[in-house]
């Protein structure tokens, strides 16, 4: 705390007049990054097409987590085991999936579906994991030589691509009943 008051140039006690700890501190500062600058950067809309609007917004995500990639390891490690952190990762997720099937619905005519938005969940966390395994993971060997931000962004809008394709172009299906249990 004390070089958090340093670097802001208040003392201790006016910094524990506003949070009680780091991890308060941390929580409002990664929130803002992320709602304000992450995912702002990753708005989808406003293109010619669908296709260059998801591929604009997965390079803009991308972008933004490589640029602040250092505090994405210590919000996912805490998001493991506090629940103020999964929550707000929980309410980021959920705006982000909110704001596009919004667009493609205005761009598309379809109507999300259980389908669907379950769908954009696991484009989501496909663009996510690759971001984090890439850029915020430690010491990663997963590629070699490491993804770079262009290219971790063509293969994941390629991924959303062809997966919304398929979906986009069947007839919607009746989502109200449970799926058969395996």
């Amino acid at each position: 705390m004390s070089d958090i008051a340093h670097e802001a140039g208040l003392s201790q006690g006016a910094i524990y007049r506003y949070f009680r700890n780091k991890d308060e501190i941390f929580s409002v500062v990664l929130g803002d990054l992320v709602d304000q600058s992450l995912f702002d950067s990753a708005r989808v809309g406003g293109h010619h097409n669908l296709q260059q609007a998801i591929c604009q917004a997965n390079l803009g995500y991308l972008n933004k987590y490589w640029q602040i990639r250092d505090l994405f390891r210590p919000f996912h490690e805490a998001a493991a085991t506090d629940v103020r952190y999964q929550e707000l990762r929980k309410g980021m997720r959920s705006r982000f999936r909110q704001r596009f099937l919004s667009v493609l619905q205005r761009e598309t005519g379809v109507k999300p579906d259980r389908q669907l938005e379950t769908l954009v969940l696991a484009l989501q966390c496909c663009v996510e994991g690759i971001a984090y395994a890439s850029f915020a993971e430690p010491a990663s060997d997963s590629l070699s030589p490491p993804l770079d931000v262009e290219e971790a962004a063509r293969v994941t809008s390629a991924v959303w691509l062809a997966a919304l394709r398929d979906v986009l172009s069947s007839p919607q299906q009746d989502t109200t009943t449970e799926p058969a249990k395996p």
